[in-house]
């Protein structure tokens, strides 16, 4: 009986996990690129919602540090759910660097700090 449910709960792990894609951001990504981990994104595309990230993906940013000029903040336009958040962290606890600051104009955009960002309400950008 433990086996069924263990197998089933791990069954319905993949298909939760299949359903949602996993894209790559590097500081010397490419628009143009296909958002893979051999060929990354640049972030600043990806933040701004240009690129095909849905709610439930996850985006990995490699280690660097990610530069925004001539403005200074990257805008934040993805879209989650609370069931199916984007999830944005480091790979392979790897050291991002944000050289300027965050911007989201969505107040219910739920940012966790632990994760590199925070929940907005009326707090700075990071």
């Amino acid at each position: 009986m433990i086996r069924r449910i263990v197998v089933f709960a791990c069954l319905l792990y993949m298909m939760q996990v299949g359903l949602c894609a996993v894209r790559f951001v590097a500081p010397d990504g490419r628009a143009d690129n296909a958002g893979t981990q051999a060929a990354p994104w640049d972030i600043a595309s990806c933040l701004e919602g240009k690129r095909d990230v849905a709610a439930g993906d996850t985006v990995f940013l490699f280690e660097g540090t990610y530069r925004r000029r001539p403005k200074e903040r990257f805008e934040i336009r993805l879209t989650g759910t609370a069931a199916n958040p984007v999830h944005i962290r480091p790979f392979s606890n790897g050291r991002v660097r944000i050289d300027g600051s965050l911007q989201t104009n969505n107040y219910n955009s739920v940012i966790n700090e632990n994760n590199l960002f925070r929940k907005k309400d009326g707090v700075r950008p990071l």
